[in-house]
């Protein structure tokens, strides 16, 4: 065979953590032989390498074995071409009964139960930091051995430092506040993207204990009014924190490296690591990961940073490297790019993320519904993504489509699976979209029709 088109082959991959994963993978190729080397040039680039490979087959003769799956291989067909060579499919670990617990390189820990500083009136001095909080965010720590070597003697050791990583638009006076808060800080951003976006940059701010900004940082007062969230900072969230013995300009340095990222096509993708919920979900899946949290927690062949601290949905999270494991193999240590797995991952929580505010929008919407009506939401809202995935033709899909499906099924109850497989549901010359809305439509159209007293 000698033109090129668009291959299948069922991958069983290996990444240099030693995970292995298994994907559906579309390769621009002319042959087998062809389909593996490009395969193997684009994924070694990211530390995977090719376990096995199975039918490795031309599209169409791969969908003529697996014709059931039409939707998935066919979006991975049309994605590549001369221009864009491999794609890969959502990638699944591979686990076995008598695989062993995988190495962890990140220690977290949630302390629950942290409560924060109040207005404090009448208290003099304010306190600036929760009893409780004093220690883990400001002590100090013996160095270790390797700290005394690398820096020459325990009394050449820098104090540990604490800092803050913050969002500008959290303050009522964005980036003003930041400037004039007395503290050393840089912006994570540089050049024209830290002028024209310094309201709602991130910066990074070196704290001390006994100050004023510090105390917000802690504080939330519950009478305070909305305008005023710059008062009390807690429960926005608002920073991330940091333990190291480097200094700001260093740690400004290694941070700098991770505002952003790139894809295997060359396209560009800003990482707001400094936000909780991203952060605490990366680190969670990625903890088993050498690669990953040496390159975010190590700057060469020395750890920079020690700890860092989140608070979020009322919970510190603590992350702590395990330093003397990091120190087994730099080697393994590559670039900071988005991999194939980095992908899925930040997939599975945009989803998430987007089928929880669905599932928080319809508890809002069906709050005086009987208590089996809401306890629905979550199986339907689930049902209807997947529903609306799978027919959209890879197009992002609409929170109001999934909304109004979703209530619609709750709605429709067992008679759902009925209409879904209907001629309008199933139309597939109409958008996914324009079907919801007729359904809804032509429910809402019936209800009115049947005479009262007959509902």
């Amino acid at each position: 065979m000698s033109n090129f088109e668009a291959w299948i082959g069922d991958c069983h991959l290996r990444q240099v953590d030693d995970g292995e994963y298994r994907c559906q993978v579309a390769v621009w190729a002319q042959d087998s032989n062809s389909f593996r080397t490009t395969l193997l040039a684009e994924i070694e680039r990211f530390g995977y390498s090719i376990f096995w490979l199975e039918e490795v087959l031309p599209a169409s003769q791969y969908l003529a074995r697996h014709s059931g799956q039409y939707r998935q291989i066919g979006a991975l067909a049309k994605a590549v071409h001369p221009g864009h060579t491999v794609e890969l499919g959502p990638m699944q670990c591979m686990v076995t009964e008598d695989a062993r617990e995988p190495a962890r390189y990140l220690f977290i820990e949630e302390i629950e139960g942290v409560e924060p500083l109040d207005l404090q009136f009448g208290v003099y001095p304010r306190k600036t930091v929760p009893d409780v909080l004093i220690e883990p965010i400001f002590g100090q720590s013996v160095p270790g051995v390797a700290e005394i070597a690398h820096y020459g003697s325990a009394d050449a050791v820098p104090s540990m430092k604490t800092y803050a990583i913050v969002n500008a638009d959290r303050f009522q006076w964005r980036s003003s506040e930041i400037e004039f808060c007395g503290l050393p800080h840089r912006c994570l951003f540089q050049g024209k993207a830290a002028q024209e976006r310094k309201d709602e940059a991130p910066y990074l701010i070196e704290l001390s204990q006994d100050v004023d900004f510090t105390r917000r940082l802690f504080t939330h007062d519950i009478t305070m009014p909305p305008d005023m969230e710059s008062a009390h900072l807690w429960q926005l969230e608002a920073c991330m924190l940091v333990r190291s013995r480097a200094s700001l300009d260093e740690v400004w340095h290694h941070f700098r490296r991770f505002t952003r990222f790139q894809g295997d096509n060359g396209k560009w993708f800003h990482f707001r690591f400094w936000e909780p919920s991203i952060f605490i979900a990366y680190w969670k899946h990625f903890a088993t990961s050498y690669a990953r949290v040496a390159r975010f927690y190590c700057s060469r062949d020395f750890t920079q940073i020690y700890q860092i601290y989140f608070i979020h949905a009322g919970i510190l999270t603590h992350f702590v490297p395990k330093v003397e494991d990091l120190k087994i193999s730099q080697e393994k240590v590559t670039s900071f790019a988005l991999t194939a797995e980095d992908h899925a991952f930040f997939q599975s929580f945009i989803d998430e993320r987007f089928k929880n505010r669905v599932k928080a929008r319809l508890l809002k919407k069906m709050e005086n519904a009987p208590d089996d009506k809401k306890q629905q939401i979550p199986r339907t809202v689930e049902m209807a993504f997947k529903y609306i995935q799978e027919r959209n033709a890879g197009s992002l899909i609409d929170a109001d489509d999934c909304f109004t499906l979703s209530f619609l099924a709750i709605l429709w109850g067992n008679a759902t699976d009925a209409i879904l497989k209907g001629q309008l549901m199933d139309d597939p010359l109409l958008l996914i979209g324009l079907r919801i809305a007729f359904a809804k439509s032509s429910y809402f159209e019936t209800l009115n029709n049947i005479p009262k007293g007959k509902i």
